[in-house]
């Protein structure tokens, strides 16, 4: 359930100070991720954890590879396709927040 894995994520991140990216294959055109980010805690979605997660699942053969994945984040679906060594990956965006930062 998503209540453990949010539990265990985010003692995994605090114990090896880390991203983590807690992944579950469903079919072959699908996946969701649930990401700890070791700065910000829990994530709605991230990109380079994506990006991983659909390249471990192709090198394990969980995925297909030319052809678009959907990939289940808190923050709603991203869709992710693996051509040869290239990752692309497109979806909605939404403001979550913004400021000033100063040097």
């Amino acid at each position: 359930s998503n209540v453990f894995k949010r539990t265990l994520g985010k003692h995994l991140s605090s114990k090896f100070d880390c991203n983590v990216g807690l992944i579950t294959p469903i079919h072959p055109y699908l996946f969701s991720i649930i990401t700890y980010e070791r700065g910000s805690k829990i994530t709605k979605s991230c990109g380079s954890n994506i990006c991983g997660a659909a390249w471990l699942l192709k090198e394990k053969k969980l995925i297909r590879t030319n052809e678009d994945i959907e990939v289940e984040t808190l923050g709603g679906y991203i869709t992710v396709k693996i051509i040869d060594d290239e990752i692309f990956i497109s979806g909605n965006t939404n403001l979550i927040c913004k400021g000033t930062y100063y040097l």
